[in-house]
């Protein structure tokens, strides 16, 4: 009996690893993105225009990385590459890690031309500052779970 057993056991762990965890009902991001909770997140490979990069997040059915609380942003951290920036969304910029605290507009770069936040991440220093939307910089999408049809059949 601990032979069935053990070649079933050695089955399920084939199956699982060349179907995913699809098979027995566990859903999961799909290979290159990275979950937390109930979403998925990629890095978009080319710098890219504030703009274009909300662009390229819809092809993929995806929208700009938005976070919603510190525990989703520290997450998601490790996607933000070191020695660059990263655009991101955010509604309440007080919360975020500002280059100048306390967090003043003007002091982090708000104006006229500069209205949109990237992250800038390095191993010793890592904060958010507004720039021109045609900047060029990384991007992050974002995508819940539930929404990759290859869940839906």
């Amino acid at each position: 009996m601990s032979t069935v057993l053990g070649k079933l056991l050695i089955l399920s762990v084939c199956l699982v690893g060349i179907f995913g965890n699809r098979i027995f009902g566990v859903k999961t991001c799909p290979k290159g993105w990275l979950q937390f909770e109930d979403n998925c997140y990629i890095r978009q490979p080319d710098f890219s225009s504030f703009r274009e990069s909300v662009k390229n997040c819809e092809k993929r059915g995806a929208k700009l990385f938005h976070f919603d609380d510190s525990f989703e942003f520290e997450a998601v951290r490790n996607l933000f590459p070191d020695y660059y920036f990263t655009w991101m969304q955010a509604e309440v910029e007080e919360e975020l890690e500002w280059l100048y605290e306390p967090y003043e507009e003007k002091m982090n770069g708000k104006n006229s031309a500069a209205k949109c936040i990237a992250f800038y991440s390095s191993p010793t220093k890592s904060y958010n500052y507004f720039y021109p939307c045609t900047s060029h910089f990384h991007s992050i999408c974002e995508k819940s779970l539930q929404s990759f049809r290859q869940w839906m059949d």
